[in-house]
């Protein structure tokens, strides 16, 4: 199973240092669940409860709805994936790239300052909508919540 993730990883990395190598870093920092190097100390700064709004914003999911959800599954990435999957939007949102889903993050660490909690939910909340499938979603999440199960070690 290790050596099976371990190829994925690698054909993935070979395939974005062929097509876009500026995207070759952020990739490597997104799939090890980092934003950066340890000593920059990068934080997303973000709880359960704006993950929570972010969902709520995003999905239009009453929070008794996803209270249920998450006793159920336990995991809020499939809580939000299962949310997202139910609704129908009148157009493709544009696709996320690594790139925006990296700068976004480190934006997220940025924040500071007065109303920088609705910033962030509204920030989380964009990218979720903004997300395409099931896995997007759940992706995203989870590295809100650092619960990336990747299990990748680099």
């Amino acid at each position: 199973k290790r050596k099976e993730k371990d190829a994925i990883l690698l054909e993935t990395f070979r395939d974005i240092l062929e097509h876009s190598p500026d995207d070759l870093v952020p990739a490597v920092y997104l799939s090890s669940n980092t934003l950066g190097p340890p000593w920059e100390g990068l934080d997303l700064n973000v709880g359960g409860a704006a993950i929570n709004s972010a969902v709520k914003a995003a999905t239009g999911a009453s929070a008794a709805e996803l209270s249920a959800m998450w006793k159920q599954t336990g995991d809020p990435g499939d809580v939000a994936a299962a949310v997202r999957a139910r609704q129908r939007l009148l157009c493709q949102p544009a696709a996320l790239t690594v790139r925006k889903v990296y700068q976004s993050l480190l934006g997220l660490c940025a924040m500071s300052g007065e109303g920088c909690a609705q910033r962030r939910v509204n920030t989380m909340a964009g990218l979720i909508r903004a997300a395409r499938d099931s896995e997007e979603t759940r992706f995203l999440v989870r590295t809100f919540a650092c619960h990336i199960r990747t299990q990748a070690t680099l």
